[in-house]
């Protein structure tokens, strides 16, 4: 139950910073996250990755739906894909991996658990 809401918290807190600010804030999510909930190195990257392909998809349907399709038009032409699906994919599977690359740049930060040494 603590990791679902891990994950919704997590969704909402990337949609937020993307909204009030530049999409990359997104990102950020995880600095506040990861350390809040304690969560593990494993733990955090697989959630962050999940919680950043759904965001990254609802917030690129919601761009693409307010224009009409043109935005998801204009990549699939650019790219020469034709389906509006693969490209909210494509742009959901990007945005998790980069939450979940952040995510776990903020579990090795905040990594407190003496067995896991850092290798330097």
């Amino acid at each position: 139950m603590k990791l679902l809401t891990v994950f919704i918290i997590w969704i909402f807190l990337t949609l937020l910073l993307s909204f009030l600010g530049h999409w990359v804030l997104g990102f950020a999510g995880a600095f506040l996250i990861v350390p809040v909930f304690r969560l593990q190195l494993a733990t955090s990257i697989l959630i962050g990755f999940c919680a950043g392909l759904f965001s990254w998809i609802g917030f690129a349907w919601f761009v693409d739906h307010a224009n009409l399709g043109q935005l998801s038009g204009m990549i699939g032409s650019l790219l020469q894909i034709k389906s509006t699906f693969i490209i909210l994919g494509i742009t959901g599977f990007l945005g998790g991996l980069g939450v979940a690359i952040t995510a776990w740049l903020a579990a090795r930060v905040f990594l407190t658990d003496s067995s896991q040494k850092v290798v330097s």
